[in-house]
Formats: structure tokens, C-alpha cells, sequence
């Protein structure tokens, strides 16, 4: 029981402790993956915005039955980024590309999905 314990405290210890080879290297998958598509959403094939938005740190938490739903419905409506666990040398701010019909689809999937923690976010943030 106490290797058992002892081998997941070190597995997360780990996976927070390592930097990126690059200081925003974390942050650039994503929004360039989707700059290189000239910021047009894959899945609605419109140009989406280019935000500058914080960047947050730390071991985010994700609801399966909502990542599977922005997987599927909604995958350029996230308007944050995380760059990892080590804020020490890392950016603060980072451009992203939003597309507005993932974003309405996200707001749609919260509102029927109100008792999910995710989806109580997503509708705190649109009455703020």
C-alpha cells in the first residue's frame, strides 16, 4: 500500500516537475496548430478571433464528459491557456485563436448540462 502510495505522489510530483525546452513551448501546441490552419476553425470553417488572454499554471482539472463533449462539439471554444506546472520563467499572456461557434456550442452544452462543474463555470462566466 505505502509503494503503491509513494509511486503516485512521485508520478504527479514528477509530471509537474519538468519544463518545457522552451519557456512557452507548452503554450504554442494549440494556437499554432490552429494558426497554421490561417485561424480558421476546423470543425465550422470560419476565421475564428485572436485573443490575448492570462496564462494560468498549474495541474488543471478536466471533467471527462466535458472534455469529450469539446472534443467532439465545441474544440476552439477554450478561452485560457495552461502553460504547465513551473510558472517561474514562463509567459504571462499568450495569443489563441476562439471560434465564436465553438463558443456558442460550449455555452449550448452548459446550459443543458447545469449540474456539471464545468458547465456551472462556463455559465458563471457568461453572467460576469
Amino acid at each position: 500500500m505505502r509503494t503503491t502510495i509513494a509511486l503516485i505522489c512521485f508520478g504527479l510530483l514528477t509530471a509537474c516537475a519538468s519544463k518545457p525546452s522552451n519557456a512557452d513551448g507548452m503554450l504554442r501546441g494549440h494556437a499554432e496548430a490552429q494558426a497554421r490552419k490561417g485561424g480558421v476553425c476546423e470543425l465550422h470553417h470560419i476565421p475564428m478571433e485572436n485573443k490575448l488572454v492570462q496564462v494560468s499554471y498549474g495541474l488543471p482539472m478536466r471533467d471527462d464528459t466535458y472534455v469529450a463533449a469539446m472534443a467532439r462539439s465545441f474544440p476552439n471554444a477554450e478561452s485560457d491557456v495552461n502553460g504547465g506546472c513551473d510558472p517561474s520563467d514562463g509567459p504571462r499572456k499568450a495569443h489563441i485563436f476562439v471560434c465564436p461557434e465553438c463558443k456558442r456550442a460550449q455555452l449550448q452544452w452548459a446550459r443543458k448540462h447545469p449540474k456539471n462543474w464545468e458547465a456551472e463555470i462556463i455559465l458563471r462566466e457568461q453572467k460576469v
